[in-house]
């Protein structure tokens, strides 16, 4: 029993460095919004600067880049269909940037309970 117990929080604890780790280096701030991105919306002005934005968003892959790019297909739409089409883009961006936090929801919530179990399990081991 005990070293089932001890499998499973060190299973949970590698699983969890692992998704923190990732989750990390996925969600830094120039991963998701760019310098040369950011610069380049700065410097839209006109129409003409569109396509300066569109080259920029299609160097750099990233969210912001992916949703400026939705949004510059659509600027002959009228301006609700556009808020909408861009709002609906934004909440696939947010599913993809939330990727993997529910493990690590789940792990958060077994880890101590699999302590528990551990020291309670210990003590039998001791006392019993």
């Amino acid at each position: 029993m005990d070293l089932l117990i001890y499998i499973l929080l060190g299973l949970t604890s590698v699983v969890g460095l692992a998704f923190i780790v990732e989750r990390g280096l996925a969600l830094r701030w120039n991963r998701v919004v760019p310098t040369a991105i950011t610069e380049a919306l700065a410097a839209c002005r006109t129409r003409a600067d569109v396509e300066k934005l569109r080259r920029a968003c299609a160097e750099k892959p990233a969210p912001l880049g992916r949703l400026l790019t939705l949004a510059a297909d659509h600027l002959d739409w009228p301006k609700a269909d556009n808020v909408d089409a861009l709002q609906t883009a934004a909440r696939h961006e947010i599913v993809r940037l939330e990727r993997g936090l529910v493990v690590l929801e789940i792990i958060v919530g077994i880890a101590p309970l699999l302590g528990l179990v551990g020291t309670i399990a210990g003590m039998m081991t001791v006392f019993g």
